[in-house]
C-alpha cells in the first residue's frame, strides 16, 4: 500500500513531527510510505528518519494560512502521486495555527486518495476556554465569550463542511475518541502514537533525586502550577526540580522562581530530543500539568525511563497506560500535587514499585501495538 503521511512543517521537529517520523518507520515494515512536508527545508538530518522518503512542497508558510498558488502545488503533487492513504497530521483544528486543517484541502486529497485526517489535540479543547493566564473572573469570562465566537464556531464549521471528504476522522485515545462524538457528533477511529523503545533497560539504582517537566513553555502547560506545588514541599532539600524547554512563558516562569524564592529548580532551556531522552534515565519522578493533550507521547518515555507520571487530568484524558499502581492523578490543586510528590519522594520502595509498574505496563502496551503493526486505524 502507498501511504503519505502529511506535515505541515517536518523541520520543526515538535510532537507531530517526531511522532509522524516514528509512524513512517512502523508503516514502512509492510508498506510504501514517505512523510509530505508542505515547508522546504535544507536540513535532512532528523533524529531516527534513517531510509525515509521526506518530500518537500516548497510552500510558504509564513502567512499561516494556505493561498491559492499553495492549492496548485498541492493538487498537482498529490494528482501525480496517486497515493491509498493520505494520513494528515492536524496538531490542531484551528486554521489560524494548522494551515492544514483546511476544507479545500481536504478536497484536492480525497479526489486521489483516501484521506486519514488524525487530531493531535483534544478535541473538546477546541470549544472551551482555559484560565492559562490566570487572569480575574471577568477578564476570563470576556476572553470565553472571545475564544466561542472567534474559535470554536470556526472548528464546526470546519468538521461539518470537511467531514464529506475525510474517509476516517482519528484521534490518538480513547479519552479524545469520546470527546469528538459527544462535542462533535463525529466518529473516529482511533491510531495511538508510536514510540520507539531503548532497547536497555534503565537501572533504578543509578537514579538521581530529580524531578523532571519537558515540554514546551506555554499557558496551556501550566508549568506555573508545577512551581506552586513545587514550593509547598515540606522535605524536597535533597530533590532538584528540572525543566527543559521553551516559549512564551520563559521569561514569566524564571521570575516566578525568584521573586517566590522557590529553591532547587533548574531551567535547562531548549534541547534536542536526543539530549532530553537523556535526562529520563537521571530522574525519577516526571510531571505534566496541562490543561489538554492528545496522546503524550512524553507519558511514554517517562515510563520507559522508569519515572514515575505525576499529572493532572486533562482533557483527552483517558487511562491507557496511567494506572493507580504506576502513577497519581491529581486534580489542578497544588496543595494535592504536593502531598503525591511527597508519598513518593519518602517512600523509596512506593517510588520504585510505582516506577517498575509503569516500566512493565507500558512495555506490553506497545508490545500489544506491535503485534497489531499499528493498523488500528483500519487501513484497508
Amino acid at each position: 500500500m502507498k501511504i503519505a503521511i502529511l506535515v505541515q512543517n517536518i523541520a520543526t521537529l515538535g510532537g507531530v513531527e517526531v511522532v509522524s517520523i516514528w509512524l513512517a518507520k512502523k508503516l514502512s515494515e509492510h508498506n510504501s510510505v514517505e512523510i509530505v512536508s508542505c515547508k522546504e527545508c535544507k536540513n535532512n538530518t532528523f533524529e531516527n528518519s534513517q531510509g525515509i522518503k521526506i518530500e518537500y512542497l516548497g510552500i510558504d508558510d509564513s502567512h499561516k494560512i494556505l493561498a491559492g498558488a499553495d492549492y496548485s502545488i498541492l493538487e498537482n503533487f498529490f494528482s501525480k502521486n496517486n497515493f491509498d492513504i493520505v494520513i494528515l497530521q492536524a496538531g490542531t483544528a484551528i486554521k489560524k495555527c494548522c494551515s492544514l486543517s483546511d476544507v479545500k484541502l481536504c478536497k484536492i486529497i480525497s479526489d486521489y486518495s483516501r484521506l486519514y485526517y488524525v487530531l493531535h489535540e483534544s478535541p473538546k479543547y477546541h470549544l472551551k476556554r482555559y484560565n492559562t493566564e490566570h487572569d480575574g473572573l471577568l477578564k476570563f469570562a470576556l476572553k470565553t465569550i472571545y475564544h466561542k465566537i472567534r474559535y470554536a464556531h470556526g472548528v464546526r464549521a470546519f468538521f461539518y463542511e470537511s467531514k464529506k471528504y475525510i474517509f476516517r476522522f482519528v484521534t490518538l485515545s480513547k479519552g479524545c475518541q469520546k470527546e469528538m462524538k459527544d462535542c462533535y457528533g463525529l466518529d473516529s477511529i482511533i491510531m495511538y502514537n508510536p514510540y520507539i523503545f531503548d532497547k536497555n533497560e534503565t537501572d533504578f539504582s543509578k537514579k538521581e533525586n530529580t524531578v523532571l517537566y519537558a515540554g514546551r513553555l506555554s499557558p496551556e502547560k501550566d508549568v506555573r502550577l508545577i512551581l506552586d506545588s513545587w514550593k509547598l514541599l515540606k522535605n524536597s532539600n535533597n530533590w532538584k526540580l528540572k525543566i527543559i524547554g521553551d516559549g512564551n512563558q520563559k521569561e514569566f516562569l524564571g521570575n516566578y522562581v525568584l521573586t517566590e524564592q522557590i529553591s532547587n529548580v533548574e531551567f535547562l532551556g531548549a534541547q534536542p530530543h536526543d539530549k532530553v531522552l537523556k535526562e529520563f534515565p537521571k530522574s525519577k519522578i516526571f510531571m505534566l500539568t496541562s490543561f489538554f493533550e492528545g496522546f503524550p507521547t512524553v507519558i511514554s518515555e517517562a515510563m520507559n525511563y522508569k519515572n514515575v507520571p505525576v499529572v493532572t487530568r486533562y482533557e483527552g484524558f483517558s487511562d491507557e497506560l496511567l494506572k493507580s499502581d504506576n502513577s497519581f492523578i491529581c486534580s489542578r490543586n497544588p496543595v494535592e500535587i504536593s502531598e503525591k510528590l511527597e508519598i513518593l519522594m519518602l517512600n523509596a520502595e512506593v517510588l520504585k514499585s510505582f516506577a517498575e509498574n509503569g516500566y512493565s505496563q507500558c512495555r506490553e502496551f506497545y508490545d500489544f501495538l506491535e503485534k497489531q503493526n499499528y493498523n488500528l486505524g483500519e487501513y484497508e
